[in-house]
């Protein structure tokens, strides 16, 4: 089995727009496939 390389979006780091503009730059490099991260945090005052 070949080795597969992939991109991590992360979505709480950046907005819709840089996230498709980074994984289309990923695409373009090389990368097999994108994942998401998702962090769900909630602010304890």
């Amino acid at each position: 089995m070949a080795m597969q390389l992939s991109y991590t979006m992360m979505t709480e780091q950046a907005g819709p727009k840089d996230l498709v503009s980074y994984v289309d730059g990923a695409e373009e490099a090389g990368i097999d496939f994108a994942v998401s991260s998702f962090v769900c945090a909630k602010r304890h005052m």
